[in-house]
């Protein structure tokens, strides 16, 4: 019959026991290099996202600019038109006799 020293035995067990450990920590260590993987991939698309939404909005932004300066540019010209025909209906106004204010030029209507 074969005997095998207790030494032997726990020698073999202890081996088997590290062989599987690192088997599984390779195992585990490839899983997470493939999970890195993706995620290195899907912040990638991302930064893809973000870059194409930062130049949608620098486009809106310019975009809003131009229409307030627009805006602006008619608003001005509405109050010029208004002073303008304030100052035509003070230089034609008068008052008659009873102190009523009379209007000599009707201020046009637009």
């Amino acid at each position: 019959m074969i005997t095998i020293a207790p030494d032997t035995i726990t020698a073999a067990v202890s081996v088997i026991t590290l062989l599987v450990a690192i088997g599984g920590g390779i195992f585990w260590l490839g899983k997470l290099t493939n999970r890195v993987g993706q995620l290195e991939n899907r912040v990638g698309q991302l930064e893809t996202r973000v870059d194409q939404l930062d130049k949608k909005v620098d486009r809106l932004a310019i975009d809003l600019r131009e229409e307030m300066r627009d805006l602006r540019v008619e608003l001005l010209e509405e109050m010029r038109r208004g002073n303008q025909q304030l100052l035509i209906a003070l230089a034609n106004l008068g008052h008659d006799d009873g102190g009523q204010p009379v209007f000599r030029v009707p201020v046009g209507a637009e």
